[in-house]
């Protein structure tokens, strides 16, 4: 814990996230346009970790699935329906987990590719995400790429109504480090998009979600969240100094395009073991007293 205190600089406050959907009265922008949340980097990176946490890094998959070749109009149909088109697709592989014995555990999230968006004028989306692939250690996986392709593809194919090549638009691996790390660098804002996109002058229909996570592992997560200003302000103040990535086994820092200065303008990363202990021990000592 000494370490941590010395690394304090001159305190610089604490902040609360503002909720922009607590008041309807004064929400301008359709949910989902200002992208994925602070609130929504802080569920996903600690639902990755704690499954990973339950079951161990050598059972969880890491997938992506990209959209196949669609017309104009298509892409923008797509997009409208990302979060049904996801939520069935969850669904599928829920069922199919189950079947072979697993669990119905996944966190994931949209991913606003804006170099293809803007260059192809579509809405090029993404979608990353984690999930239990063995039921235990020894066994094999429980779903091939093979038949997550097959999800997607029939899935697609409901929405656009004609057959689709979906060759080469699922990407399955085992997730070799960190289950949060291989999240991490998708965690970007979504809509990073500038000018925004128009379709026949009415914008495209962003998603309206930018992340998922299976509903028992976000009650899980969210029972078992303590939060703590004196400690946030402590983390702010390391980071403040540069000295934050020295206590996280990675470290990644981010800028948005839309925001003033050259940034960083957030940082993702995982503390290490023995740092994470000390924030745990600083916790009893400042907010619990004990």
């Amino acid at each position: 814990m000494g370490e941590w205190l010395d690394e304090l600089a001159t305190p610089i406050g604490s902040s609360i996230e503002v909720n922009s959907h607590s008041d309807t009265r004064i929400e301008k922008k359709r949910r989902g346009q200002n992208g994925l949340s602070s609130r929504g980097r802080r569920l996903l990176r600690n639902s990755a970790e704690c499954l990973e946490r339950m079951y161990g890094t050598g059972n969880i998959s890491f997938a992506t699935l990209t959209l196949p070749s669609l017309e104009y109009e298509e892409f923008w149909h797509v997009s409208t329906n990302w979060a049904e088109i996801v939520r069935r697709l969850y669904q599928k592989l829920g069922r199919h987990l189950s079947k072979r014995g697993g669990r119905k555990h996944y966190v994931g999230c949209t991913e606003l590719q804006p170099k293809r968006t803007e260059r192809e004028d579509i809405p090029a989306l993404h979608l990353h995400f984690v999930f239990l692939g063995k039921a235990r250690r020894g066994k094999g996986w429980l779903i091939t790429p093979r038949e997550l392709r097959g999800y997607w593809r029939e899935i697609l194919e409901s929405f656009v109504g004609r057959p689709l090549d979906c060759s080469s638009t699922e990407n399955i691996q085992r997730v070799k480090y960190s289950v949060s790390g291989y999240l991490s660098k998708y965690m970007s804002k979504g809509s990073e998009v500038s000018p925004p996109l128009s379709h026949h002058g009415c914008g495209w229909s962003l998603p309206t979600a930018w992340y998922n996570i299976s509903m028992a592992l976000k009650r899980y997560v969210v029972k078992n969240i303590r939060t703590s200003p004196e400690i946030s302000e402590m983390l702010e103040s390391v980071w403040k100094t540069g000295s934050l990535p020295d206590f996280c086994d990675f470290f990644y820092e981010g800028v948005i395009d839309e925001m003033p200065g050259n940034g960083p303008h957030y940082c993702v990363g995982r503390l290490s073991e023995e740092s994470l202990q000390s924030i745990i021990e600083t916790y009893r000592a400042v907010v619990l007293e004990i």
